[in-house]
């Protein structure tokens, strides 16, 4: 129902039972009804419009009609074409009537005729909703907002981010909120609205993902229903979310998903930068164009620049380009706690109210909150050894924080890039880098091509 409330409405039918059945089934996904056959029945018959739509068999008679929404964007197409033909026979006829009176004002007219068959092409041809004149949506024409999924945080069609250091348990947390979804349960304290949910796997092998899911149930205390959590694969596949779209979205709409997860988005990247915005704002738009045409929520996670995060601000703390703080309906970031294993999550909320911070704590293999610990104190860095009166702070930092970028960048990095996103991202000296850059050079894993350098694994890209 999402991508066609989005294209058409109530005018886009001609005949009377088709208008009554869309605006029962619109009305049953906007209050988060089941959208069925049993439920639509009920939905008419406790309206009095069930014998006006034909009764029961001709409900069931629509379902097979019509067996599966993978090609909605044909069908959506059509009844436009449709309505499109009906605009031009009636502008057609209005204007013959009017240009057989005597005295009709020809001048009026053709312009009145002009304006009616840009309006009616603009219709058919363009795939943008017509303009809003908003006061005509208000009081009880206030557009109903899309179902919630995580109360609080989340609606559908919508995107969520979920940041965090590097292994800091996103995918479990990604994993543990597609299942909560799938059942109906809390997740991390947040009521959940029951739907389908995929898990676009970029990264796990198959076994050690099936591992994950019956640890998590468990843990949870809940095994989703057949078909309620599917895990679609595709370890070593990814070439670019754009490359994939058009057939992910093929699949996706032989079901009705309320939430797709894509874990970890960087293989979603393909040969783009993540730390280039344009690059970012390019594939983050194709898994909003998935939102868009399948109705379902997008979750992703996303890692944390190098360097300890305490002292910033939540949106800022993740890494690669700022388009990852800023495009997102919901922004979730993970930080880590003065107690072990706690970490204080920050929300950034777009369509809700501001939510204060709160706490989860690890205890395998989930996240649980913890309301009796004060989010605000967050892990502090080091202090430097023998310069306790400084008060400067020393990050730790390794040669695998270089090679982990070269890895994040398909494009290559020259030296002098490397230097200036070490610096901004973790706050590395340039001292601290060029001894560190010769150490990563002799490593395996970098290889050189006309003055830039690559991770081996990019070369074959």
């Amino acid at each position: 129902m999402g991508i066609s409330s989005e294209r058409i409405d109530l005018h886009h039918f001609h005949h009377p039972a088709n208008k009554t059945i869309f605006a029962a089934l619109f009305e049953l996904w906007s209050h988060q009804k089941p959208v069925d056959l049993i439920t639509l029945t009920q939905s008419l018959a406790d309206k009095g419009k069930l014998d006006g739509v034909g009764g029961p068999a001709a409900l069931a008679e629509l379902q097979f009609f019509v067996p599966t929404a993978t090609n909605v964007e044909a069908y959506l197409d059509t009844l436009c074409e449709k309505r499109a033909a009906r605009q031009l026979l009636e502008l057609s006829k209005e204007i013959e009537e009017e240009a057989k009176q005597p005295k009709a004002d020809l001048p009026a007219l053709i312009e009145r005729a002009t304006s009616g068959l840009k309006r009616i092409q603009s219709g058919k041809a363009s795939r943008l909703p017509p303009l809003d004149d908003m006061s005509s949506l208000l009081g009880a024409n206030l557009p109903p907002t899309p179902p919630e999924l995580v109360k609080g945080m989340l609606h559908q069609g919508s995107k969520l981010i979920i940041g965090g250091t590097s292994k800091g348990r996103k995918t479990f947390s990604l994993m543990d909120l597609g299942i909560s979804v799938a059942t109906g349960s809390e997740w991390w304290g947040c009521e959940t609205t029951k739907g389908k949910a995929c898990y676009i796997n970029f990264e796990i092998q198959r076994p050690f993902f099936a591992r994950r899911y019956a640890d998590i149930c468990k843990g949870k205390g809940v095994i989703p229903d057949s078909g309620m959590f599917q895990c679609w694969t595709l370890r070593g596949l990814v070439d670019g979310i754009e490359k994939m779209a058009e057939d992910i979205i093929k699949r996706l709409l032989e079901h009705d998903f309320r939430l797709i997860i894509f874990d970890p988005i960087y293989k979603a990247l393909g040969n783009r930068d993540e730390n280039k915005a344009g690059d970012v704002a390019s594939m983050l738009n194709e898994l909003e164009a998935i939102a868009v045409k399948t109705g379902a929520a997008i979750a992703f996670g996303a890692h944390y620049s190098k360097g300890n995060q305490a002292g910033k601000d939540s949106m800022d703390r993740i890494g690669g380009s700022g388009v990852f703080a800023r495009d997102p309906d919901a922004i979730l970031t993970m930080t880590p706690h003065t107690l072990e294993e706690h970490f204080t999550i920050d929300a950034t909320l777009r369509n809700f109210a501001p939510q204060a911070p709160f706490v989860v704590k690890w205890e395998w293999p989930l996240f649980h909150r913890d309301e009796a610990i004060n989010p605000a104190d967050l892990k502090q860095p080091k202090k430097q050894e023998h310069s306790s009166s400084s008060g400067q702070y020393q990050a730790d930092f390794s040669p695998d924080e270089i090679v982990e970028v070269l890895l994040n960048a398909g494009n290559g990095r020259k030296p002098s890039e490397l230097l200036r996103h070490m610096k901004e991202q973790s706050g590395m000296s340039p001292a601290t880098f060029w001894r560190l850059w010769k150490k990563a050079k002799a490593t395996p894993y970098l290889a050189e091509r006309q003055g830039r350098f690559w991770h081996v694994n990019n070369l074959t890209k």
